[in-house]
C-alpha cells in the first residue's frame, strides 16, 4: 500500500488548519441555530430530557475522543515519541469525536426548540477542542531521564 511521506512539521500545520476549520465551523453552526430557533416556547419536558442526553453525549464524545487518540498514540509509538502520522491521525479521531458532539446538539436544538442549554454544553465542547491546539510536543524525542527509566 502506498505510504505518503509525512513529516512532522507538515501534520502539526495539516492540523493546524483542522482545528482552526473546527472551531470555526462550531462557532458559525451555532450562529445558524441561533438565527433559525425562533423565540418560540420550546416543549420544556422534552427539552429537559435532551439536555440531559447532551450531557451524556458530551462526556462520551469526550472520552472517547481522547482514547482514540491515546489508541492512534500507542499504535505509533517509535523511541519515546510518536510519529506524525499517528501524531495525526489520533488527533483528528479527537478533533472529530468533539465535533461530532457539538453537532448532534445542534441538530437537537432545532428539533426541541430549545436554544440555550444546548448552547452550554457546544461551548464546553468548543473549549474542549481549543484546549487541545496542535503543538506537535508528543513528537519531540523524550527527555533523557524519562528514556532511562524506561
Amino acid at each position: 500500500m502506498f505510504e505518503d511521506p509525512l513529516t512532522a512539521a507538515g501534520a502539526i500545520r495539516m492540523l493546524r488548519w483542522f482545528w482552526a476549520a473546527s472551531i470555526v465551523g462550531q462557532i458559525f453552526f451555532s450562529a445558524l441555530v441561533v438565527a433559525i430557533v425562533g423565540p418560540e416556547e420550546p416543549d420544556q419536558e422534552r427539552a429537559q430530557r435532551f439536555f440531559y442526553m447532551a450531557i451524556g453525549l458530551l462526556s462520551m464524545g469526550v472520552g472517547v475522543g481522547y482514547f482514540l487518540r491515546s489508541q492512534c498514540y500507542k499504535q505509533h509509538w517509535v523511541r519515546c515519541t510518536i510519529t506524525p502520522r499517528g501524531y495525526r491521525n489520533g488527533n483528528l479521531a479527537l478533533l472529530a469525536a468533539i465535533e461530532a458532539v457539538s453537532v448532534v446538539t445542534l441538530i437537537g436544538a432545532m428539533i426541541t426548540g430549545d436554544m440555550w442549554r444546548p448552547l452550554l454544553i457546544v461551548a464546553v465542547a468548543i473549549m474542549v477542542g481549543a484546549l487541545n491546539f496542535p503543538t506537535g510536543r508528543p513528537m519531540e524525542p523524550a527527555s533523557p531521564w524519562i528514556r532511562e527509566a524506561q
